[in-house]
C-alpha cells in the first residue's frame, strides 16, 4: 500500500508501448479501494501524431489514427482540470470526479481499463497485447 500524500505515476501501455504516464498523488490507499489525485495544471505525457503524417482534427480522429498506425510519439500535455480517480482492485474501470480550476464541478467520468496494476514507481494499466 501507498502512504497519503506519496506522489506515484500511472502508466499506460498499448501493444507493448508507453501509450501516457502521469503523475498523481495518493490520497488514500486501502485493499478496497485507491484514490487518486491529479490537479489542474500536472505535465503529463501524452500520445501525439508523428511528423510524418498529417494530424487529425480532433482529439478522436487522432486517437484512433494512432491506435491504428501505432506510430505515436510521445509529448507533453497539461492537464486542465482536478481530477480525484477511484480505483478499486481487479475492476475494469475507475471512477474519475473532475472539478474546473474555479473549483466548481466539471463531472463524473466512467473510465474503462484494464484492471491496475501495482509496480514500482505506482501503477500500470495495460491494453491489449501489451
Amino acid at each position: 500500500m501507498w502512504d497519503s500524500g506519496t506522489t506515484v505515476v500511472h502508466q499506460e501501455i498499448w501493444k507493448g508501448r508507453a501509450w501516457a504516464a502521469r503523475p498523481m498523488t495518493v490520497v488514500e490507499d486501502t485493499e478496497e479501494r485507491t484514490l487518486l489525485w491529479m490537479p489542474f495544471g500536472t505535465r503529463r505525457k501524452i500520445p501525439l501524431t508523428p511528423s510524418h503524417r498529417p494530424d487529425p482534427p480532433d482529439i478522436h480522429a487522432r486517437t484512433i489514427a494512432n491506435l491504428d498506425h501505432a506510430d505515436w510519439v510521445i509529448g507533453e500535455h497539461t492537464w486542465d482540470v482536478s481530477c480525484l480517480w477511484i480505483v478499486r482492485p481487479d475492476e475494469w474501470h475507475s471512477t474519475w470526479v473532475s472539478w474546473r480550476r474555479d473549483g466548481s464541478h466539471y463531472g463524473w467520468y466512467i473510465n474503462l481499463q484494464a484492471p491496475m496494476r501495482r509496480n514500482s514507481v505506482g501503477f500500470g494499466g495495460d491494453g491489449p497485447d501489451a
